[in-house]
């Protein structure tokens, strides 16, 4: 049996009593889970897809038709042609810019409005017309042959022919003519004698081109 001498008691030890409780060392978090993706949508329902793949229901018989879109409309350069516009017409082919604009100084001006005819099939004249502003139609027996712009001239067998004119020309729309009878011709040569030479030499060059092309059609009609 153990006997007490002097606080303590014999055979044991005793252990004074400490304040302090032993806390135990924090437990490791445990590791955080990766985000979660966000869930995917539901597929829409048959019949939404159904709506969606539908076709527009036709319109109305009241419902305003869509407004046409105008199409520009190409540029005409309707502006009177000057001597230099011209030097590269047959007629007036070699002729400085001095001599046609002597050639056009003076000729007759003559003004169309549209539908208006420079000259008639079948009408006898011996005068010659240069195009200078505008568009005309050659129209021959009603039906239409050609549509010619400024810079063309016409009825220029009239100074060599006697013969009636082979077609008609008329206005498309407001057009400028320049005109020359042999009386005003003449007053021109007087002036220029060069301009008579190169002025017949071109005629001459230009109805051979034309009556060679007509006898070209006329092999291929036949």
């Amino acid at each position: 049996m153990a006997t007490k001498k002097g606080g303590t008691l014999s055979g044991f030890n005793i252990i004074p009593y400490q304040n302090e409780v032993a806390t135990p060392p924090p437990s490791p978090k445990p590791p955080e889970a990766p985000s979660a993706a966000p869930p995917a949508q539901p597929p829409a329902p048959a019949e939404k897809r159904a709506a969606a793949q539908a076709p527009a229901p036709p319109p109305s018989a009241n419902a305003m038709p869509p407004a046409p879109v105008a199409t520009p409309r190409p540029a005409v350069d309707d502006r009177p042609r000057t001597a230099r516009d011209f030097v590269h017409v047959p007629m007036f082919k070699g002729m400085t810019e001095p001599q046609i604009a002597l050639l056009i100084q003076q000729a007759e001006t003559r003004t169309l409005e549209k539908g208006q005819t420079a000259f008639h099939e079948g009408a006898r004249e011996n005068t010659i017309f240069l195009l200078q502003m505008g568009r005309c139609e050659v129209v021959h027996a009603g039906q239409s042959m050609a549509s010619l712009g400024a810079g063309t001239v016409l009825g220029e067998m009239a100074l060599v022919s006697d013969m009636p004119r082979s077609a008609s020309v008329v206005a498309e729309r407001l057009c400028t003519f320049k005109v020359w009878d042999p009386d005003t011709l003449h007053v021109v040569f007087d002036l220029d004698p060069e301009i008579g030479v190169l002025f017949y030499r071109n005629l001459a060059t230009v109805l051979a081109q034309r009556l060679k092309r007509a006898n070209v059609d006329k092999r291929n009609r036949s």
